[in-house]
C-alpha cells in the first residue's frame, strides 16, 4: 500500500478503538447526537492524517487528542456565531411595563380588601 491509502491494520484498530470514545464524547458535548457527530469527525480527520499515526503506538489516546482538538474548534466556532435575532423567542424582547405592574398590584389590592376576614 501506498502513503495515500491506510493500511488494514490502520483501519482494524480505529474501527476498534471509536466506540471506546463515545463516553468522552457525550461528557464533552452533554448531547448524543453531538457526541456522535464529534466521533464521526473525528474519524474523517483520523483517516485524513493516517499517516501521522505510528503503528504500535496507543491509537485511542492519538483519537482522544484528536477528539479534543475538534471538539475545542467546535466551542469556538460556537461562540463566535452570533445569535440570529430570528432564532430568539419574541418573549425574549417582551417586558412588562413597571406603571402597569403597579396599577395591576393596586386592583388587586383594592379587590382583596372588599372581601371579608375570612376570605382575605
Amino acid at each position: 500500500m501506498n502513503q495515500t491509502t491506510p493500511s488494514r491494520a490502520f483501519l482494524d484498530e480505529l474501527t476498534l478503538a471509536l466506540p471506546h470514545l463515545k463516553g468522552a464524547a457525550y461528557m464533552m458535548t452533554r448531547a448524543k447526537a453531538d457526541a456522535d457527530d464529534l466521533i464521526q469527525t473525528t474519524a474523517v480527520r483520523a483517516l485524513a492524517a493516517f499517516s501521522q499515526f505510528t503503528m504500535g503506538t496507543n491509537i485511542r489516546a492519538w483519537l482522544y487528542r484528536i477528539m479534543r482538538n475538534e471538539f475545542i474548534d467546535m466551542v469556538r466556532t460556537r461562540g463566535r456565531t452570533p445569535a440570529r435575532l430570528d432564532d430568539v423567542p419574541a418573549e425574549m424582547f417582551k417586558r412588562k411595563e413597571v406603571q402597569e405592574e403597579a396599577l395591576e398590584m393596586r386592583d388587586v389590592m383594592r379587590a382583596i380588601s372588599t372581601l371579608t376576614h375570612i376570605h382575605r
